[in-house]
C-alpha cells in the first residue's frame, strides 16, 4: 500500500519573517480600506498609524535576529532620502515657520517605506526573504485588493463597506483606491506571457484583472494611458519569432480600436487636445498648479520648501491649497516644491539605477516586468508620482525585487 506522506510546515524563522511582513504589509494598506484609517486609537494615533508601528516592530524583530548587522548594498537610495527630508525641512522651518517634527511627521510613511526598502533587502541577502516570497506577497495582496474593489464598484457609494472615497465618473462608480499592488502584479503576469514561463492562464487571468480594475473601476485618466502606452513598449521590446509578432499586432490593433472608442480614452484624448473645453477644470486648475510651483521653486530653488503639513495653517496656504491647487495633482512639479533640486537629483538617481538594471535583467535573464513597471512611473512623472504622495510601500517592494535579482547577477 502506498503510503501518503504530507510534508510538515514549521513556523521557522524565515517563516515567521516571511508573516511578519505580510502582517505589516496589510496593516499599511490600512487593512485594505475594511477600518476608517482616520479614527484616533489614543490620543493622536489613527488606525492608519497601526501600520507604521508594526513595521518599526517588525524591523526590530529583524535588527535583533540578525544581531545588528548590516549588508551595505543599496543603501545610498534611502539614506539620501532621509538627508533629503531634513534639508527641506530645516528649508521649510526658515521660510514658512513649520515645525521640523511637524514636516517630519507629515512624512512619517514616506519614511518608514524606505527604512523597509532597506530592511526588507537586507533580509533577502541574508537569506530569511527571496523573490518568491515577496512575489507571493504581491499576488495575496493584489487578489483580496481586486475582489474588494470590485465589489464596492458593483455595489456603488450607495452600499459602501470600504472606507473609500466612490463617486461617479462616465456613468458608473469610481473607486479612489490604491491601485500600484494590482498593477505590479499585472505587469509580473505580463512579463511572464512575454517570457513564456508556466501559469500562463494565471498570468492571462492577472493581466486582464489588471487592466479592467485601471480602465473599469479605478478610471484615472493618465494613468490608464500610460499603462497602454507601456504595452506599446512591451510589443516592441518582445523577444519574439516574426509570425508571432504579427498575430499580436493584429490583436493589439483590435484591442486599441475598442479602447479607442472608451469614455475614458476618449475623454482623456480630449482632455490633452482641448484642455477646458470638454467642460473639466481639472486640466486649467493643474495647469495653475504647475506655473505656480514653478514659481515658488525658483525662490527656493536648492531645499524646497518641505512637505507642507495640513495642522500648520501657513505651509499648507503657501502650498496652495486655498486656491484649490494640491501637491498630489501636479506630480514632480509638487515634488520638487517640497525638495527642491536635492529632491530631483535624487529622483533622477533613482530613475538612473531603475533602468540600469531593469535593462540588464532584460538582457540576461529575458525579464520584463522591470523596465514595464519603470516606464509607467518614468512616464507618470509628470501629472502622477502616485507611488510617492500616495502607494510609496508596493513601489519599494518593487525596488526591492529589482535590486535583489540585480545583484544576485552580479554576485
Amino acid at each position: 500500500m502506498m503510503k501518503i506522506v504530507v510534508p510538515k510546515w514549521q513556523l521557522d524563522n524565515k517563516n515567521l519573517t516571511t508573516i511578519g511582513l505580510l502582517v505589516t504589509i496589510i496593516a499599511m494598506e490600512n487593512f485594505f480600506y475594511l477600518i476608517p484609517s482616520d479614527l484616533y486609537i489614543i490620543g493622536g494615533i489613527k488606525y492608519s498609524d497601526i501600520g507604521l508601528i508594526f513595521a518599526w516592530l517588525w524591523m526590530l524583530y529583524e535588527f535583533i535576529h540578525f544581531n545588528f548587522r548590516f549588508d551595505k548594498r543599496e543603501s545610498t537610495i534611502p539614506i539620501l532620502f532621509y538627508l533629503i527630508i531634513l534639508l527641506s525641512s530645516i528649508s521649510g522651518e526658515y521660510l514658512l515657520g513649520q515645525p521640523i517634527l511637524l514636516t517630519i511627521r507629515q512624512n512619517r510613511y514616506l519614511l518608514t517605506c524606505m527604512a523597509l526598502y532597506y530592511i526588507v533587502l537586507n533580509s533577502m541577502y541574508f537569506g530569511e526573504l527571496d523573490k518568491r516570497d515577496i512575489t507571493k506577497i504581491f499576488v495575496y495582496i493584489a487578489v483580496a485588493e481586486s475582489v474588494l474593489y470590485i465589489t464596492q464598484y458593483f455595489l456603488g457609494a450607495n452600499i459602501k463597506f470600504l472606507n473609500i472615497a466612490v463617486d461617479t465618473r462616465y456613468g458608473s462608480a469610481r473607486l479612489r483606491s490604491d491601485y500600484l499592488f494590482i498593477l505590479i502584479f499585472m505587469y509580473f503576469c505580463l512579463g511572464r506571457l512575454m517570457s513564456k514561463k508556466k501559469y500562463i492562464f494565471i498570468s492571462l487571468i492577472g493581466l486582464m484583472n489588471g487592466v479592467y480594475i485601471m480602465m473599469v473601476v479605478v478610471k484615472n485618466r493618465a494613468p490608464v494611458l500610460i499603462m497602454l502606452l507601456t504595452f506599446l513598449i512591451a510589443y516592441l521590446l518582445w523577444n519574439a519569432d516574426i509570425s508571432k509578432k504579427v498575430s499580436v499586432l493584429f490583436l493589439l490593433i483590435l484591442v486599441g480600436v475598442i479602447f479607442y472608442h472608451t469614455s475614458i480614452i476618449q475623454d482623456s484624448i480630449n482632455t490633452i487636445k482641448y484642455g477646458d473645453a470638454i467642460g473639466t477644470q481639472n486640466t486649467a486648475i493643474r495647469e495653475v498648479g504647475r506655473r505656480y510651483y514653478l514659481q515658488k521653486i525658483q525662490q527656493s530653488p536648492l531645499l524646497g520648501y518641505g512637505e507642507p503639513n495640513i495642522n500648520y495653517g501657513p505651509a499648507y496656504s503657501e502650498s496652495g491649497a486655498n486656491f484649490n491647487i494640491f501637491l498630489a495633482d501636479n506630480g514632480i512639479f509638487g515634488f520638487l516644491y517640497c525638495h527642491g533640486l536635492i529632491g530631483g537629483i535624487w529622483l533622477v538617481l533613482l530613475f538612473v539605477q531603475m533602468f540600469k538594471q531593469a535593462f540588464s535583467l532584460l538582457k540576461e535573464k529575458n525579464e520584463y516586468v522591470f523596465i514595464l513597471y519603470s516606464s509607467f512611473e518614468f512616464l507618470n512623472l509628470y501629472m502622477g508620482m502616485h507611488w510617492y504622495y500616495y502607494y510609496a510601500l508596493p513601489f519599494v517592494l518593487f525596488l526591492c525585487i529589482l535590486n535583489y535579482e540585480y545583484n544576485m547577477r552580479r554576485s
